[in-house]
């Protein structure tokens, strides 16, 4: 996590993040690559990774709110923001939930 982080830009980190879903597959690192796609508006991009996320771990709460973002960020999606967002609170203990 420390070299996504010390990298120049957003992108530059995806292939060090595929790598290391190569590696060691987890929600985590899938959803820290959809937010890293996320930065440069590849709304593709990010609901692949988070969707793969979702995969490995459906209690991953945040995934949710990453694919909320992405198909708010896409035309026509407002089913899936709507659908993204509830999953989302269902799922994020109380604690962790932002507003949607």
């Amino acid at each position: 996590w420390i070299l996504a982080a010390c990298i120049s830009t957003p992108m530059d980190a995806v292939p060090v993040l595929r790598q290391l879903t190569r590696e060691e597959p987890s929600a985590r690192a899938y959803a820290f690559q959809a937010d890293m796609i996320g930065f440069c508006k590849q709304w593709n991009g990010v609901i692949d990774s988070a969707q793969k996320a979702v995969e490995l771990d459906a209690g991953y709460h945040a995934a949710y709110y990453t694919l909320a973002v992405a198909n708010n960020n896409r035309e026509n999606c407002d089913d899936e923001v709507l659908k993204y967002c509830e999953m989302y609170l269902e799922k994020a203990p109380s604690d962790a939930r932002k507003r949607v």
